[in-house]
């Protein structure tokens, strides 16, 4: 569903929000936010929940420590080179794929996850509710830059 919202999203963008950017790179730009989102909340989220519930939120934050001091070290590379706003913002993605990458290597490492939970139709029990928990947070935490973005920046018709 965000995969499909996100597409949506990027090729409606240009007439919903008022920007000086032509067509191809305001799509561009929301692919490549999008990007670290996807992966952030669906593959990271799930890891990073598992270490605060066991009392890791100094693994968790050290992650996000490390990250955002390689981002800013790569971000001014990337500036100092002249590079566009675009290639800084992709750099930055990928530079935020770690979190979701430690966080699962750190999990492996450390907590035994017994895959065998489900039901004999191979159903995971509450898995609806794990899905209804993730669309919450995601909500919670978008909710104002998706408000501002339309608020501040609508086109007028």
């Amino acid at each position: 569903m965000f995969l499909g919202l996100v597409v949506v999203f990027a090729l409606t963008a240009k007439f919903i929000i008022s920007t000086g950017f032509d067509y191809m790179y305001v799509v561009s730009m929301v692919l490549i936010l999008a990007l670290t989102t996807y992966f952030s909340y669906y593959f990271g989220l799930p890891h990073q929940i598992l270490m605060k519930a066991d009392q890791k939120i100094r693994i968790v934050s050290g992650i996000q420590i490390i990250t955002i001091l390689v981002n800013f070290i790569a971000c001014v590379l990337l500036i100092d080179a002249d590079c566009t706003v675009r290639m800084v913002k992709l750099a930055s993605a990928f530079v935020f794929l770690l979190n979701p990458v430690l966080y699962r290597l750190y999990v492996k490492k450390n907590f035994k996850i017994n895959k065998s939970i489900y039901d004999a139709e191979r159903q995971y029990p509450q898995k609806k509710d794990g899905v209804i928990h993730h669309l919450s947070y995601f909500i919670h935490e978008n909710t104002d830059i998706v408000l501002l973005s339309i608020i501040c920046g609508t086109a007028t018709v």
